[in-house]
């Protein structure tokens, strides 16, 4: 399966930071709690909203946790309450701009007129690990250009090339300008560790598309730097506390690949469903020596990710039970809490949301018209190459109801390039079923949320009342499939 909000194809990372940590007026002041104050000015900015935004670890969403309008003067003033540092960001206008605040920050930032994003300056109290930050990040930036936007396509001494320059690049500012900086050593090792990670997480990203090739590699001089997963990971719940995004990012794609190597080890029990490897990561956290706050955050994180590729199974609530009753009290149940609620509407027999797509000839299919039929959807996309390894088993699956005419099969493509799709369907010899392109609105697909898709491919099985039987079906090739479409057209009667 590929995550389609983690790999970087589709650009969609994550950040993360504990309300435990951030206090805003509606909470309960603490008598800890200091005001810290951040104060943006943005000469022609009248009428611009600035918001401050947490993260939350498991989700990986933003939250607002201050906001204010910048006035005509050019000014925008917010003020929190503090107990300990964290990360966040600060967003304007769309663009995105981390910060580091501290009990003790008094920030003053002055933006660049037509380019927001840019900070031309930082003052006060805080000022220093803020614009050393900004700095890295250009680096960053730079070495992102459109060649290695897709860094994971690269061949491998080219990919090392390129992450060998841009660890060079980011020490060698970092030598030059952390000396000049009036900050604690601790502070200073967190901002190196900082871009450390993000360079680990590349490593991360590219392992989890090629890992495959990898493993066939015999020029490899270093595997493990490849192809263990706890390479280049600092265990540091200090990191976790500050909210760090980088380390969240790393920490869930360490998880990935540990689940990676258990199926590869256990290739031969190939029925055992997902939710049960969830269930050997679970046994996998439990006898390693992690830090209290990096085990409480694994197990949390392997019941969030189990939760959005199976969701609700008795393997789960075994795993959320157990998790309730050793950490009564952690931050994360929120999460974990919110995102099972909803879950709860995707059970089977539940009235199932509307999936809808437009064929090649410009018309509109969707679940709801569809009403009557016992429906296999199919979410893929011409990029996923998972998905289209399904394609042949699709066909003769398809080929084996090809007389029952209660039984249709919609492929939803999530292809953002209608054209690729078109000729894609054109040349694929296994394409079958009736083919709709994903209807989108306000740039986003409606059912990708009401279905909690994570990633695809994502399998759903509607009976011919328009219910849900299967939010998490099993794939085309198994054997799982073909009983559950029998039993559900049983159902359905003649």
């Amino acid at each position: 399966m590929i995550i389609a909000n983690l790999l970087p194809m589709k650009a969609r990372f994550y950040l993360l930071v504990f309300t435990s940590f951030l206090l805003n007026s509606s909470c309960n002041k603490q008598e800890t709690a200091r005001h810290t104050t951040v104060t943006v000015r943005l000469h022609d900015g009248k009428g611009m909203m600035v918001r401050i935004n947490a993260y939350d670890l498991l989700n990986m969403q933003p939250y607002n946790i201050a906001e204010t309008v910048v006035d005509s003067t050019g000014t925008a003033q917010m003020m929190l309450e503090l107990d300990s540092a964290i990360f966040c960001s600060m967003n304007i206008d769309g663009d995105a701009i981390p910060l580091y605040l501290t009990p003790e920050t008094k920030l003053e930032m002055w933006l660049d007129d037509k380019k927001p994003k840019k900070v031309k300056k930082f003052e006060g109290t805080g000022a220093a690990p803020n614009q050393y930050w900004q700095g890295a990040r250009a680096i960053i930036d730079s070495a992102s250009s459109e060649r290695y936007k897709m860094f994971w396509t690269l061949e491998r001494t080219a990919f090392e090339r390129w992450l060998e320059k841009l660890g060079s690049d980011l020490n060698a500012y970092h030598n030059t300008f952390i000396d000049s900086l009036n900050i604690s050593q601790d502070l200073a090792q967190l901002l190196q560790n900082r871009y450390r990670l993000q360079l680990t997480f590349k490593r991360q990203n590219y392992v989890l598309v090629n890992r495959d090739a990898l493993k066939k590699d015999k020029s490899l001089e270093v595997p493990d730097l490849y192809l263990d997963p706890a390479v280049g990971i600092p265990w540091d719940d200090d990191m976790l506390k500050k909210g760090l995004l980088e380390y969240a990012m790393v920490l869930n794609a360490y998880l990935m690949n540990v689940q990676s190597g258990l199926m590869e080890e256990n290739k031969a029990e190939k029925a055992l469903s997902e939710d049960v490897f969830g269930q050997r990561t679970a046994d996998h956290i439990r006898k390693e020596d992690y830090p209290p706050g990096v085990k409480e955050y694994l197990f949390a994180n392997n019941i969030y990710r189990m939760l959005g590729h199976v969701g609700i199974t008795s393997d789960l609530d075994t795993l959320y039970g157990s998790f309730k009753e050793e950490y009564g009290s952690s931050a994360y149940l929120g999460s974990l809490g919110k995102v099972y609620e909803k879950w709860l509407t995707l059970k089977p027999g539940r009235p199932a949301p509307e999936i809808s797509g437009i064929t090649v000839a410009g018309d509109t299919v969707s679940t709801h018209r569809l009403k009557g039929k016992v429906i296999y959807v199919d979410v893929w996309a011409t990029w996923c190459k998972p998905c289209i390894a399904e394609f042949p088993g699709a066909k003769l699956l398809h080929e084996l109801y090809g007389d029952e005419e209660r039984v249709v099969f919609l492929n939803v493509s999530v292809d953002q390039d209608a054209s690729k799709w078109r000729t894609f369907l054109e040349s694929n010899k296994y394409i079958s079923g009736r083919h709709v392109l994903a209807t989108m609105k306000d740039g986003r697909i409606p059912f990708w949320e009401a279905y909690r898709v994570w990633g695809i491919p994502r399998y759903i099985l509607l009976d011919h009342r328009g219910n849900i039987v299967d939010a998490v079906a099993p794939g085309p090739s198994s054997n799982e499939i073909r009983q559950l479409i029998d039993e559900t057209l049983k159902d359905a009667g003649t």
